[in-house]
């Protein structure tokens, strides 16, 4: 489900882009804007997995843990890839 939000966001964000006037600028904002938005997804993943462990839920808060370093990790590549699909 977070790799499925993760790529819409990066569509929709990357779609918004798409008329911009001079690429330079906007290529680094849009870039900028995706990581924010990926920081974001990770640290509420993060703040979740951890308050499932401190409520006993150890199982839901590890899935969710590691699930914040795949979105970290699939983001990462995703806004470098953005950057250079509009380069």
């Amino acid at each position: 489900i977070n790799i499925g939000i993760l790529l819409l966001y990066n569509l929709l964000i990357i779609a918004m882009n798409r008329g911009s006037s001079p690429q330079s600028e906007a290529e680094l904002g849009v870039a900028l804007f995706l990581m924010m938005v990926i920081a974001l997804h990770v640290f509420i993943l993060l703040v979740a997995g951890v308050g499932y462990i401190i409520a006993k839920k150890s199982d839901v808060g590890k899935a969710l843990l590691l699930s914040a370093v795949i979105v970290l990790l699939v983001g990462f590549a995703s806004c470098v890839g953005s950057l250079s699909l509009m380069g």
